[in-house]
């Protein structure tokens, strides 16, 4: 159980700078349109996976904490792009 939380306190970061990202985009491409939960909510959910696969990836490289944490927020920005990105690229 121990490991559990190791991950956990490796990978929660990522995750919520994954979504702050997200967050950001969602502000910067709906300013004046009505807010829509449903959007915001499946973008970050979105987020957090792409996150967390970026994340794993610039573990695996090892890649250093500030390269991991703006690709990690890059990630979270592009969402599903990023994730078809990586799709192709495997």
């Amino acid at each position: 159980m121990n490991d559990f939380w190791d991950h956990c306190k490796l990978l929660l970061p990522a995750v919520l700078v994954a979504m702050l990202g997200s967050a950001i985009k969602y502000i910067r491409r709906h300013r004046g349109e009505p807010f829509r939960w449903g959007e915001l909510l499946s973008g970050l959910a979105v987020a957090a996976f792409a996150g967390l696969v970026v994340r794993m990836l610039c573990l695996g490289f090892g890649l250093n904490e500030w390269i991991s944490t703006a690709a990690v927020a890059m990630a979270g920005y592009g969402g599903g792009k990023t994730l078809d990105l990586l799709v192709e690229a495997i």
